[in-house]
């Protein structure tokens, strides 16, 4: 008996109850002013309707009307009723359902955790000269080298978009191209043309039958503020549904508070529910019989500059709020992006705004990773930032892990054999066997009294920050690059290229 109950003590952690993260109640605002914003939202969307951006031939308008919408041809814009708006979220409803409870009460990745790195960006910041560039196909080759060649990395996203491809290639083209240069889980980007829909869907099949995993399709398009959505987020999503690719729709807001919303954190997320209604209405009553989703992201105006500002502590509330119109008033569960950081090079008010999110929205809405690497709003990727990024997670890690509370653990034999002597526990049998667990855990920060020893102008604590993850960078890179490149596997999706590249008229770019 006494066996069972030792082996039952040494199963029992102490670990950190974010006491948020566990209700829907974060924040303070009574039911009765949610369900009026709902309400607001609703009357918005039925009062304003859905403008189709670039719908010169008014084929969708017409396929719209035929489908018994009501078409305010002046503006070219769908008009709902607000039986089409409440019909809409029924479906939201059945597709999400909120759950009780709505996150776990703790969460915690462990100790062993490794990493999906990659957001897309536009540029490519390069350490070197301090600057950022217009990334190209050999760059993705490096970026993919590095992520193979770094422990921490277990997945990849496409990490930027290459600039030197023509453009209705690039996500068929990256995808093949990673695929080929890194040997770990590989995304690709989410498409922005029903061609991209076609090819990429066959591609994650013969990845899915050569590496054992699946992509699915990403079926997420957003609203070109204000209540506006163009004819390629249109055809696109069609072309999920009518593929077989997607069974669920989903449209984000991307409404900015004081620009295309109003400046008031209520104002804007009212203004952005009632854009993501429009836009699944839409999708809904053209395609009948899917599901439909959303996410929440919004940004606000700095009034002071006239910059869109997508981490301002306004913008945070702003996505919350948002949030919680739909999750709390709509019963519908969903997530706010809220990955996204403002600093535009690495250092250390990347990591502020990193580990600020990070803790922040952990203990709001649920655990979460802001991207790794991602700098001004998603436009910029650093691989010397996503080092640092992973090591903050890791401390985060070591936090949310918790702590051993067997007897063992507890020591209680280790503290009385002690008593008053100094320094016994530095070398104790019991130090030793427990020394993995507590240590800290990140070696990357400096520790301890040392580190407010040394005051140097020129090698600041910063500064050799900087550099050790330049030197991580470098150093995964040489590993990635000794690595047997996936070359049959590039060379049958490298075939997708080119049949894709036919299909538009253009020439394909060869495959490094």
């Amino acid at each position: 008996m006494a066996g069972k109950r030792d082996r039952q003590m040494e199963q029992k952690r102490a670990t950190l109850n974010i006491p948020l993260a566990r209700h829907r109640d974060v924040l303070s605002w009574d039911q009765t002013t949610i369900d009026r914003l709902v309400a607001a939202a609703i009357e918005a969307a039925v009062k304003v309707g859905l403008k189709l951006d670039d719908d010169a031939e008014s084929v969708y308008l017409k396929e719209a009307e035929k489908r018994g919408m009501r078409i305010d041809w002046g503006e070219r814009a769908v008009m709902f009723s607000d039986k089409d708006i409440r019909d809409t979220i029924d479906v939201m409803r059945k597709t999400r359902p909120v759950p009780a409870p709505l996150r776990e009460a703790t969460t915690t990745a462990g100790r062993e955790e490794r990493f999906l790195v990659g957001n897309g960006a536009n540029l490519l910041f390069d350490f070197e000269a301090w600057d950022v560039k217009a990334p190209t196909a050999t760059d993705l080759v490096t970026a993919c080298q590095w992520a193979q060649g770094y422990d921490e990395v277990n997945e990849l996203f496409p990490p930027f978009l290459l600039k030197d491809t023509d453009q209705q290639l690039v996500t068929i083209y990256s995808y093949a191209l990673a695929c080929k240069h890194c040997r770990k889980k590989v995304y690709h980007e989410q498409p922005t043309e029903p061609v991209h829909v076609k090819y990429l869907d066959k591609m994650a099949r013969v990845v899915e039958r050569r590496r054992g995993y699946f992509q699915p399709m990403q079926h997420m398009e957003y609203i070109n503020p204000p209540f506006r959505l163009g004819r390629r987020a249109i055809a696109t999503m069609l072309a999920r549904v009518d593929m077989g690719a997607c069974t669920v729709m989903g449209v984000g807001p991307m409404a900015i508070g004081g620009m295309s919303a109003p400046v008031t954190v209520a104002g804007g997320a009212v203004a952005a529910l009632a854009e993501v209604l429009c836009g699944l209405t839409f999708f809904r009553l053209l395609r009948p019989g899917f599901g439909l989703e959303t996410v929440i992201c919004t940004g606000s105006l700095d009034l002071r500059t006239a910059r869109v500002s997508y981490y301002s502590m306004r913008t945070h509330l702003q996505n919350l709020a948002a949030w919680e119109l739909v999750v709390r008033g709509l019963g519908v569960d969903c997530q706010p992006l809220t990955w996204y950081r403002e600093a535009n090079e690495p250092g250390m008010q990347a990591l502020y705004e990193f580990g600020m999110a990070q803790s922040f929205f952990s203990a709001t809405v649920g655990r979460c990773t802001p991207e790794l690497g991602g700098l001004a709003c998603g436009n910029i990727f650093s691989p010397e930032q996503a080092v640092l990024d992973i090591e903050i997670v890791k401390e985060f890690n070591e936090l949310l892990d918790g702590f051993e509370v067997s007897e063992d653990a507890v020591g209680l034999e280790e503290i009385v054999n002690a008593r008053f002597e100094q320094g016994v526990h530095m070398s104790s049998d019991h130090t030793i066997r427990h020394m993995k667990s507590g240590i800290p855990f990140s070696s990357a920060l400096f520790r301890g009294l040392p580190a407010g020893a040394q005051h140097n102008k020129s090698r600041t604590q910063t500064q050799e920050l900087l550099d050790m993850a330049h030197e991580s960078v470098k150093g995964a890179t040489r590993k990635g690059q000794a690595a047997a490149p996936d070359a049959e596997l590039g060379r049958e999706l490298y075939e997708f290229v080119k049949e894709a590249a036919r299909e538009i008229g253009v020439e394909a770019p060869s495959l490094l």
